[in-house]
């Protein structure tokens, strides 16, 4: 019973997390379109050197890694021209 009510609260907070992020996704479209190319950029470059048919190409994971966490960074970021209560951040 006990990890069931955890589970709940676990889902609960990821709920609240999820929404939040959602809020800030939609105000703020110019750093989320960033993010989305940044990530599909480096995917896609990791993708096609690791299926070339050459296997002396690899991709280079710590760049692909850095560039997924700048993604994160540029989802959850604000637009200059947006206000903090704009964003939902502050009521």
């Amino acid at each position: 019973m006990i990890r069931i009510i955890r589970l709940l609260r676990l889902y609960r907070q990821l709920e609240e997390a999820m929404d939040k992020l959602m809020k800030s996704v939609s105000s703020s479209w110019k750093t989320t379109v960033a993010g989305i190319a940044l990530a599909v950029s480096q995917l896609a470059n990791a993708v096609n050197m690791l299926f070339d048919g050459n296997p002396d190409t690899n991709p280079d994971w710590n760049a692909v890694i850095l560039a997924v966490i700048a993604a994160i960074g540029l989802f959850a970021a604000r637009d200059s021209d947006k206000s903090s209560e704009d964003s939902g951040i502050n009521v």
